[in-house]
């Protein structure tokens, strides 16, 4: 009786452990593609935002939104593209 309750024990704890860690550790990070040229950040992250299921919040006062960019990516991580349009 003590074992059978050992093992439900032990298969409960790898079940948590596989879907806390295991799950997200083998999905890819979304990726994108796009491309524009001479257009804002701003222009940019709404349009990610309308490929993706991703949402963006910032402060204005963050970066400047109205910076002119251009940005061009086939199937990459969208952080990757986020990163190419901002200054250091």
């Amino acid at each position: 009786m003590r074992k059978l309750i050992q093992a439900k024990i032990l298969g409960a704890a790898l079940l948590l452990l596989f879907l806390t860690t295991g799950g997200r550790a083998q999905t890819p990070p979304p990726t994108v593609s796009i491309a524009k040229e001479n257009v804002s950040v701003e222009q940019v992250l709404k349009e990610i935002e309308r490929l993706t299921n991703y949402t963006f919040f910032y402060n204005n006062g963050d970066f400047d939104l109205k910076r002119i960019v251009s940005v061009a990516a086939v199937r990459k991580p969208v952080s990757e593209v986020v990163r190419q349009m901002l200054p250091d």
